[in-house]
This record gives structure tokens, C-alpha cells and sequence, in this order.
């Protein structure tokens, strides 16, 4: 059995206004959280960037260490 099409529903100037209003304010907050969510990922992301700059600084500062303790051991063996 076919489907009977109904006509769209009409609304009002004032309904139009209203509508229009409401989909502002929401497209108004939806962008202000977006942008709130842009800068905690900016910061996070600068975050994460310096723990990661510090921890390659000590493993380097660490392998040097042991890099050079090797080595000298290596070429002076009676120094241990």
C-alpha cells in the first residue's frame, strides 16, 4: 500500500524567527566548545612534546655516559 505524502508543515514568521534564533545560539556554543577543544589539544599536544624532548635529552645524556665508559674500557682494559 502506497504511502500518503503529506504536505510539508508551514511555519510562521515568528516560528521562523524563533527557529533561526535557536540555531544560532547552538551554532554559536557548538563553535565556542570547538574552539575550547582546539586549544586543550594545542596544549596537550605542546605537552606532550616537551616530556618527550626531555626524555630523548636524558637517554642521550645516559647512552653518552655508557657509550664513553665503553669505550674507554675498551682502549685502556687495565683501567677497571
Amino acid at each position: 500500500m502506497a504511502k500518503v505524502v503529506t504536505r510539508p508543515q508551514r511555519f510562521t514568521p515568528e516560528e521562523w524567527k524563533l527557529a533561526s534564533k535557536v540555531k544560532h545560539k547552538n551554532t554559536e556554543r557548538d563553535r565556542a566548545v570547538a574552539e575550547r577543544l582546539i586549544l586543550e589539544c594545542d596544549r596537550l599536544d605542546q605537552e606532550g612534546r616537551g616530556t618527550v624532548e626531555r626524555t630523548l635529552a636524558d637517554v642521550n645524556k645516559k647512552l653518552g655516559k655508557i657509550l664513553f665508559i665503553l669505550i674507554n674500557n675498551f682502549y685502556n682494559p687495565n683501567s677497571l
